[in-house]
């Protein structure tokens, strides 16, 4: 009798004696312990030598000029380095040439789409050499970035 007395809390405060469950600590539950609540918890920082650096979203990566003194070309410094962004522009060159390529050959042979419409093959060529603009302008932004 005198060991169930001795686990139970002797708190005076209710709420306390409430979360104890049956007798158990809350370490034994993993739990901290009651802190004053005016004061809000604060995490300790990590001492400076297991602190790591923070990851940077994108690195570039520049290459050096080649032994020989000549400047890299241009596709080459834009493909250094891997990002999505830098596939969306190569897609856009896709996309920009296959319109131009499929309406001006339906405008110069009626071939594929027999020559349906003139005004749709001249907006699909005019949409085509539009999107191949802002690609390029992009490319060069790109490659500008990367050097």
């Amino acid at each position: 009798m005198s060991a169930l007395l001795q686990d139970r809390p002797t708190t005076s405060n209710p709420k306390q004696r409430q979360r104890s469950h049956h007798g158990t600590s809350d370490k034994a539950h993993g739990r901290r312990e009651a802190t004053n609540r005016s004061q809000p918890h604060r995490r300790q920082a990590a001492p400076p030598e297991t602190r790591s650096q923070p990851m940077q979203a994108t690195e570039v990566v520049k290459m050096p000029v080649e032994q020989t003194g000549r400047k890299r070309s241009s596709l080459s410094l834009f493909l250094s380095s891997f990002s999505l962004v830098k596939c969306f522009t190569i897609f856009g060159f896709v996309v920009a040439v296959t319109h131009v390529v499929v309406f001006g050959l339906d405008l110069a042979i009626a071939w594929p789409l027999q020559r349906a419409s003139v005004l749709y093959d001249i907006n699909g060529v005019v949409c085509g050499l539009a999107l191949a603009c802002l690609s390029w302008g992009t490319f060069r932004d790109q490659v500008r970035e990367a050097s």
